[in-house]
């Protein structure tokens, strides 16, 4: 697979690393739900103190997707996210949350053919968190969750997990690694000419294991860099089970990054992530490269305005399948804390 030339926007981030937006801390953080390097508490100023603490942060906006198959219809996928992130309880305690809705549908990948509909599909996931930072330099948490995603074309997805991280500062170096497991139970359920109809078809069950560590260099208030390594697999992987071999799975992903706090109040990540990813009974997957550049600018006080571009390719191992892939995908919402 030729991979379109990206050489300008590195290029271009790294000359904008000469920056003038001054931080707290020497962390440049993104306020995106997901960002594994997490604040020491801080003690607040007076006039900050006077305004209130700020108890609940979350992303919302849309996410749009856009990938063209060797094999197989363009698809793409549109995400409403209604909120994705949490509410702080106390110093300990914070409930995560995620509720969005997506739109998924094939075009026409010849004259002939018509335009196919996937359907919507709700999704919804909440997330207590438990942390602790034992000292400036080291905190740990651990977190249950429950996720439910239904689609109106007869399908259910129930999800089960724990959560757990640690993370451990030494000088400018952070150490971030979290293990997790999740239960994850596939229905399928029947339609009739009216539509829905709530008989169970079918079950299928996946016991999920992953791992994700994240090192960051805080080379200083304006710059920041370093990689995350992250993969996950199914258990009972030799399993003769023929249950097992349709449903098991495994993935790892390794992805540099460099982030850099420059003009006008912008905070820029640009990350490469490289991965392969196969499934079934016997094993077929693909390697996949995705380029990513994601912004956010502080507006005020409330909100943060997030632009994230992302270009994808993937090849796969074998010739089945729905053959090489190339596309784009975009996040543009809001940040908002109160």
């Amino acid at each position: 697979m030729n991979i379109k030339p990206i050489a300008f926007v590195i290029t271009t981030l790294i000359a904008s690393a000469t920056v003038w937006a001054e931080t707290n801390d020497n962390s440049l953080i993104l306020m995106d739900p997901n960002d594994p390097v997490i604040d020491a508490p801080i003690q607040k100023s007076r006039s900050t103190r006077a305004k209130g603490p700020m108890r609940t942060n979350f992303f919302t906006g849309f996410e749009y997707s856009d990938n063209v198959y060797e094999l197989s219809p363009r698809g793409s996928n549109l995400n409403w996210v209604i909120a994705d992130g949490g509410t702080r309880i106390n110093n300990n305690l914070r409930m995560r949350y995620v509720l969005s809705q997506s739109h998924e549908d094939k075009k026409a990948k010849g004259p002939g053919e018509a335009k196919s509909d996937l359907g919507a599909s709700t999704n919804f996931r909440i997330m207590p968190r438990y942390s602790n930072w034992v000292n400036p330099r080291f905190s740990y948490f651990i977190e249950p969750q429950y996720a439910r995603r239904s689609t109106n074309s007869g399908a259910g997805n129930t999800e089960y997990g724990l959560n757990t991280g640690m993370q451990y500062r030494l000088g400018a170096n952070t150490f971030f690694f979290s293990p997790s497991y999740k239960h994850l139970v596939l229905e399928r359920y029947s339609r009739d000419n009216n539509g829905f109809n709530p008989e169970l078809v079918s079950e299928q069950n996946k016991n999920i294991v992953s791992g994700e560590f994240n090192y960051t260099y805080r080379h200083s208030n304006k710059l920041n860099y370093g990689f995350n390594i992250n993969g996950n697999t199914t258990l009972d992987n030799d399993s003769d089970h023929l249950e097992h071999k349709y449903t098991r799975s495994r993935a790892w992903n390794i992805r540099p990054f460099i982030r850099a706090s420059h003009m006008y109040g912008i905070t820029t990540e640009f990350n490469i992530k490289y991965g392969s990813q196969e499934s079934g009974p016997n094993w077929h997957g693909s390697d996949s490269l995705d380029f990513n550049l994601n912004n956010n600018k502080q507006l005020n006080r409330n909100l943060r305005l997030v632009t994230n571009f992302g270009y994808t390719t993937a090849e796969p191992h074998s010739g089945v399948g729905w053959g090489e892939k190339e596309g784009y995908k975009v996040k543009v919402g809001l940040n908002v804390s109160f």
